[in-house]
């Protein structure tokens, strides 16, 4: 099974239809809970 943002950019790509935005949502979430959750073990240790 496939994330959320993942499936959007599968269909996106079938249609042919935004995948740039899908595919800028795909890394945008894969990516930016990597910072968030260094953050979080920083400040709870």
């Amino acid at each position: 099974m496939r994330p959320t943002a993942q499936n959007v950019f599968v269909c996106a790509a079938a249609s042919g239809r935004r995948t740039v935005v899908a595919r800028d949502v795909v890394l945008l979430t894969t990516r930016a809970p990597m910072p968030v959750l260094a953050g979080l073990s920083v400040l709870l240790g």
